[in-house]
């Protein structure tokens, strides 16, 4: 319940930001425009409150449940779509991690395609190698999926031996994803 109302209050400050950015976004939305279609008012500038927003709602609906990801799965799309468009190289290509992940683990009725989950995991990989979430992320949604066992100890080892230093400004995330490679390194029987 904790990390559903603040995932919930998340999503909200993401909104209110675009609100306070954008005094069309906040026009659209004040007449009953969805954002999918609101959001095509914000520039640039308001990319990193997309993202957050976006973030935190696609991570609330997963936490809900399935019919909650089909409720909310092309409203997250769209932004995270829009942002691509803007600014795709957000926060260490952030929002390729979350199209790599969607098209790992959406349905394909849902617009899955494991096709294009493997070429946003090969472009995060070109751009940031020493990234330790891409891995632990491809491993999880990615090496699962298509049961590549392989795979996954392969992304899982180079985590968990990488340094953490290769990417000073994250220092402390890269020794999370550190901490949860070991962990995702011990369920390896139970997953394949």
């Amino acid at each position: 319940e904790h990390y559903l109302s603040t995932l919930d209050k998340g999503t909200n400050a993401g909104e209110n930001a675009l609100m306070y950015y954008s005094d069309d976004f906040k026009r659209l939305l004040s007449e009953g425009k969805p954002v999918e279609e609101a959001v095509k008012a914000i520039d640039k500038g308001g990319v990193p409150a997309m993202f957050w927003y976006s973030t935190n709602l696609g991570r609330w609906a997963k936490t809900k449940g399935f019919s909650t990801i089909l409720l909310y799965k092309n409203r997250v799309k769209t932004v995270m779509d829009h942002i691509i468009s803007l600014d795709d190289s957000y926060f260490y290509h952030a929002p390729h991690r979350y199209m790599a992940a969607f098209y790992s683990v959406a349905p394909g009725f849902a617009g899955g395609d494991i096709n294009k989950a493997k070429e946003e995991f090969d472009l995060l990989k070109n751009k940031h190698p020493n990234h330790f979430v891409v891995n632990t992320l491809m491993a999880e949604v990615y090496a699962t999926k298509i049961q590549d066992k392989e795979l996954y100890q392969k992304l899982l080892q180079e985590v968990i031996s990488g340094n953490p230093d290769s990417m000073p400004d994250i220092k402390p995330e890269q020794e999370l994803e550190q901490k949860k490679a070991k962990a995702m390194m011990a369920q390896v029987d139970e997953l394949f």
